[in-house]
């Protein structure tokens, strides 16, 4: 949103002459880069929106009209290359890859799949606000307001990465990734709400505001009451208990490990490789994970969901897989036992409407530290 005015407020993009003050606009694409390094689709369309502004729209000879906008674009963009470039850097001499494992585990390109569940229904609805709102302005003849034109840039950026999305991004795509979306939604639907009152009364506009504004405040309050009940609670309950009853200097494992970690008050390596390293991702790929683990120092698994028969401790030991993420490569997996469970938390509600529970296990080589502490039913 803050980049959305100061692009409006400063003429930065719809301006063809470059000036120096279109720099924030550029230190701003850069800062929403480094946020999310795939709102580089949003960069490009801008960059290319420049481009046409320039080559198009503006004045004199075709030459003096290309070379204005290749400056106007170095006025503009420079500060996103210097923030974002000593970023890709570092990866590239800390871990030898210029993007970070996070985005290489999840990423399949160039191999296309098709997932459209990466997308929820928010997503779509804030899509058509955003286009539908373009749509009806540019129907009605609207096409020099530089705030539609800057929706229709955005929107086509986030398109794009809509469909990179859905087309080459396997698994952990969640519902923030797309958080741009929302200013860009929210304003096509006060294009609605402004075509509307030129038709209705105000009054029922407004009604209907403050209708939609009740409806968001109720959908996040049971949201908020339903978290005692999710994973959220269950990795809290689980946190404190390993704050209380491990010593300071255990080691666990676990995937989706964060708010765990921050009750736990322990060291916790993350197992779904997101939060990890190259060397792990290699490791689970190789299936020499139990050897990473143990050379690591991990003497705890936390698992966060798990089978019908563990949850009722109908089991001697089971076979918790961990996902490969590289290419070429096989599923990890840890051998869990029943005798070495140390803590079961109280049974939760998934996202799915599922019951789960999360467990603590010691691993093999732990099994013989003395004066383990007390088992949790």
């Amino acid at each position: 949103m803050v980049l959305i005015v100061e692009a409006l407020r400063s003429e930065a993009l719809s301006n063809p002459e470059p000036r120096i003050s279109d720099a924030r606009t550029g230190a701003l694409v850069g800062l929403l880069m480094l946020a999310r390094l795939d709102s580089v689709f949003v960069a490009l369309t801008l960059a290319g929106w420049v481009a046409v502004q320039g080559l198009v729209r503006g004045e004199g000879t075709i030459g003096a009209r290309l070379s204005r906008t290749v400056r106007k674009g170095l006025v503009i963009f420079w500060p996103s290359v210097l923030l974002v470039v000593p970023y890709l850097c570092w990866n590239v001499l800390a871990f030898g890859h210029i993007m970070p494992i996070s985005g290489t585990l999840k990423i399949n390109f160039p191999v296309a799949g098709f997932n459209p569940s990466n997308l929820n229904l928010e997503h779509v609805v804030l899509f058509a606000l955003a286009l539908g709102g373009v749509a009806r302005e540019f129907a009605r003849g609207n096409r020099t307001d530089p705030l539609i034109d800057l929706i229709a840039v955005l929107s086509i950026g986030l398109v794009l990465h809509a469909l990179y999305a859905v087309t080459f991004m396997r698994w952990a795509v969640f519902a923030w990734h797309f958080a741009a979306l929302i200013p860009v939604g929210m304003i096509g639907a006060a294009l609605f709400v402004r075509a509307a009152m030129e038709r209705v009364s105000r009054g029922v506009v407004v009604g209907g505001l403050v209708g939609l504004t009740l409806m968001q405040i109720f959908a996040l309050s049971f949201s908020i009451s339903r978290l005692s009940e999710t994973f959220t609670a269950a990795s809290r309950e689980a946190g404190e208990w390993v704050a209380a009853n491990l010593p300071p200097d255990a080691v666990l494992g676990m995937k989706d490990s964060g708010i765990f970690s921050y009750f736990a008050r322990r060291q916790v390596m993350n197992l779904d490789g997101l939060a990890n390293s190259f060397e792990f991702a290699e490791a689970v790929c190789q299936g020499r994970i139990e050897e990473f683990v143990l050379g690591h120092g991990v003497e705890f698994i936390a698992q966060h969901s798990v089978s019908q028969n563990v949850r009722s401790g109908d089991y001697e030991a089971f076979e918790q897989p961990y996902p490969c993420g590289l290419p070429d490569g096989t599923d990890g997996k840890l051998e869990l036992r029943r005798d070495l469970e140390i803590f079961r938390g109280t049974p939760y509600t998934d996202n799915a409407g599922r019951e789960d529970q999360l467990v603590i296990w010691r691993i093999e080589r732990a099994a013989a530290v003395s004066n383990p502490p007390e088992t949790r039913p």
